[in-house]
């Protein structure tokens, strides 16, 4: 199958509604302080890597690992900082990877399979490559605190990630695009979020047993958590993809491209679809609250913090410089006239009178 031209949409504005329905995020505390310990922590591996000083300047100013930070405000200090460790390296090798061709793309996605089963069945790491290295001691920092539950999620959800990978490269290289029933299954996994939000027990310092996280219930809550952070990081990601020639495996992919819908069209289908998921996870939670698991002692605290995953995510695409270029500083704006280019993704205030009241802009 030849591969689809890229699709046209730098330029053209579209509008964005408030993504959120009642929901607001929270800010932890030791943001500042946890965010110094990571930096601190990322800069000599990119160094290793050949990151010259702007591009370590701009891959921290990105702040990715606030990301864990605003979907865990009440998690633990120093398993959030541990955690964080992960989330550069993959940053880091997702930076990587966009400078190398499809082949190259699924030969070092295929190595990093092969670290990842390494590391999670030997303790040893000898003779390592800097991208590998850093990997390895993100890998120690969080599970040696871990119960072997816990580290069994975590692994079975990088492992996932990576097979997701993996297929997204393929699909791409054969031209193929999903059909949207099979894109959100495939996207629950290929985004990342589950290696984060599996192990929220662990991050928020509460006992739980293992039974729990094989309750139908809370495996679809996660699952909804992940799929909404996805959805949300296809609209502001989408044209830095078509940039970078890794376009087809995003939402705006399926119904613009594969169905035909224009892009104002495409994007409040992704509007629409992500307060489908608000309003699912609502009743799942609601479900867990009033099923089996209830006085469970810290449910609540657990339940609380999968919805403000919600919101914290939405306020970090729209707050931080992976998608809105190289020197960006958030005024508070989440919805309004946005436009794709090539380098960055652009949105202004509607006028007055369609104006919707923004999320604060408050950046720590």
């Amino acid at each position: 199958m030849s591969v689809p031209p890229s699709p046209d949409v730098f330029g053209r504005p579209f509008v964005v509604p408030e993504l959120l329905t009642g929901l607001e995020p929270q800010f932890h505390p030791q943001t500042a302080e946890m965010e110094r310990r990571i930096d601190a922590w990322t800069r000599p591996y990119l160094e290793r890597m050949g990151f010259d000083e702007q591009a370590i300047a701009a891959f921290l100013a990105r702040r990715q690992p606030w990301w864990l930070i605003l979907i865990y405000p009440h998690g633990v200090p120093d398993r959030l900082v541990a955690m964080a460790r992960l989330i550069q390296f993959m940053c880091a090798f997702d930076d990587l990877t966009d400078r190398l061709d499809a082949e190259e793309v699924s030969e070092r996605t295929a190595s990093l399979a092969k670290r990842l089963v390494s590391l999670s069945s030997s303790s040893s790491t000898p003779d390592l490559d800097p991208l590998t290295g850093m990997l390895a001691d993100a890998w120690t920092s969080v599970t040696s605190d871990m119960t072997a539950g816990q580290m069994a999620r975590l692994t079975a959800a990088l492992k996932e990630f990576v097979e997701a990978e993996l297929r997204g490269i393929e699909m791409a290289d054969a031209g193929d695009i999903f059909r949207f029933e099979d894109y959100r299954r495939f996207r629950r996994f290929n985004v990342g979020t589950p290696v984060y939000v599996r192990v929220a027990d662990f991050v928020l310092g509460l006992p739980f047993p293992e039974e729990f996280f094989t309750d139908p219930d809370v495996v679809e809550a996660l699952a909804l958590v992940s799929e909404h952070t996805a959805f949300v990081n296809d609209l502001l990601s989408f044209g830095k993809e078509i940039a970078c020639g890794h376009w087809q495996t995003n939402a705006l992919a399926v119904w613009h491209v594969a169905e035909g819908l224009d892009l104002q069209a495409s994007v409040d289908q992704l509007a629409a679809h992500l307060r489908k998921l608000q309003q699912e996870l609502a009743l799942r939670s609601n479900r867990i609250r009033e099923g089996r698991w209830a006085g469970l002692e810290g449910l609540e605290s657990y339940l609380t913090e999968l919805s403000l995953m919600v919101a914290g995510d939405v306020l970090f695409e729209f707050a931080t410089s992976r998608y809105r270029g190289d020197g960006f500083v958030w005024d508070g704006i989440t919805s309004g006239i946005a436009t794709y280019h090539r380098s960055h993704f652009d949105i202004r205030k509607l006028p007055q009178a369609e104006q919707q009241d923004p999320l604060p802009a408050r950046v720590l």
